[in-house]
């Protein structure tokens, strides 16, 4: 099974412990000189670090291209060969005992039946002109409460335009849900 940080081509900043090393890199090493050399430790042929820009962008371009070479597994080996970033060892160890996410859960796979999906068909034609509706009517709303000037009439407006806000959501959700099911 491939290693979700190790065997990437681009750092997965989508994975919140990415993130958590990504900062506790940033906050134990703010020095561009000794990001510079901690990042030289983990190859030899390493494209050169921009290192005028600040040390939050140079750690994650030294992510970035830490996990394009393959040599992050190098980095978290690094950091936890240093007694003085003890600090960061925890965020380390999470990069290298990360797991692969699972996959998402398969949408059913039983096919609808013709009348089930006639059913869908029909109950998406009739929520379609009632989201234009709300949507337009949601658009009106706010223009009005931009021309308001009467407090009490902005309160009322803005009551207004969350409820339909509210109800543009529901429509939204259900008009996807019905979407999935049909493909």
């Amino acid at each position: 099974m491939a290693h979700p940080f190790f065997d990437a081509s681009a750092y997965p900043w989508h994975r919140p412990e990415a993130v958590r090393f990504y900062q506790a890199l940033t906050d134990a090493v703010p020095n561009v000189g000794r990001i510079d050399l901690i990042y030289r430790q983990c190859g030899n042929r390493l494209p050169a670090l921009a290192l005028t820009n600040p040390p939050d962008l140079i750690w994650k371009e030294a992510l970035q291209n830490l996990t394009a070479q393959g040599a992050l597994r190098k980095l978290c080996g690094v950091v936890l060969g240093m007694d003085n970033l003890k600090t960061i060892y925890k965020a380390a160890e999470e990069i290298v005992n990360a797991q692969e996410e699972p996959p998402p859960p398969p949408l059913s796979q039983s096919p609808l039946t013709p009348s089930k999906r006639r059913e869908l068909l029909q109950r998406l034609d009739a929520l379609q002109p009632e989201y234009d509706l709300r949507a337009e009517k949601l658009k009106r709303l706010r223009a009005a409460l931009g021309k308001a000037t009467d407090e009490a009439i902005k309160f009322q407006l803005e009551h207004q335009i969350s409820d339909e806000e509210t109800a543009l959501t529901r429509l939204s959700a259900e008009i996807e849900q019905i979407e999935q099911s049909l493909n």
